[in-house]
């Protein structure tokens, strides 16, 4: 697990604008609906975010540390319904490992415009949010069983676009991001991570574009996805396994 110490303001803000990057929503599907009336889908998803600056400043303590990328995975579910509108939800419970404990919600209501369905293209606008929540624990001060939480919000609109070729659709967004994070310590005996401060814990707003690229392979009821996302200057790479009908 990451170790934090004499976090400077700039350092701690990067470190929070990575974290929350790797949470924001995405169902890695495109700005179609799921059926004309109704549609369902069911899957798993994965990510992967690539982290520097979280790297760059665990190294400062343990140089043998390798976190240059953080994980996010979980299950996923969409359900449309009339007038182009589907709802989005996906869930990552509570779970441990390498001494790292994670949970993870995101959810979001996209609107495909049937008026709009004479074009070549699928168009569609969302609003989508996340929480989440990621600790473990590190030395801190004199306490050897000292905690870290991160624990982050993020909210977001996007445009999509899409095309249906075939068995393949590939789309693409633009939106934009806000971020509400906070860095929390619990250590017997006070003690700080941050060079800055003495507190206990350090509260970081981040904002950006959010711009992503990705395509939707459809087999049948099975659908598989890739996408690749830029969010607040963070690059983040997904994948999806589903089931839709």
């Amino acid at each position: 697990s990451p170790r934090f110490s004499s976090l400077s303001q700039d350092d701690a803000n990067k470190v929070a604008k990575e974290f929350s990057a790797n949470f924001v929503h995405s169902s890695l599907s495109p700005a179609s609906s799921l059926g004309a009336i109704f549609g369902f889908e069911v899957g798993v998803f994965g990510a992967m975010t690539e982290t520097p600056e979280l790297e760059r400043v665990v190294k400062n303590v343990d140089s043998s540390q390798e976190v240059d990328k953080i994980a996010n995975a979980g299950v996923l579910g969409r359900v449309s319904v009339p007038y182009g509108v589907t709802f989005e939800l996906s869930l990552l419970p509570e779970t441990t490992f390498s001494d790292i404990t994670i949970k993870n919600t995101s959810y979001a209501i996209q609107y495909t415009p049937d008026f709009l369905a004479f074009l070549p293209v699928h168009i569609a606008a969302k609003l989508h949010g996340s929480s989440s929540k990621l600790s473990f624990n590190q030395t801190i001060g004199s306490d050897a069983n000292g905690k870290v939480t991160i624990d982050s919000t993020t909210v977001g609109l996007q445009f999509m676009v899409s095309a249906n070729l075939l068995i393949f659709e590939p789309y693409a967004a633009v939106g934009f991001v806000d971020s509400d994070t906070d860095i929390l310590t619990n250590a017997q005996g006070g003690g700080s991570i941050f060079a800055f401060s003495s507190s206990e814990s350090f509260n970081s707003k981040n904002d950006g574009f959010h711009l992503l690229l990705g395509t939707e392979l459809n087999l049948l009821l099975f659908n598989i996805g890739v996408e690749y996302s830029r969010v607040m200057d963070v690059s983040k790479y997904s994948a999806k396994l589903s089931l839709s009908f």
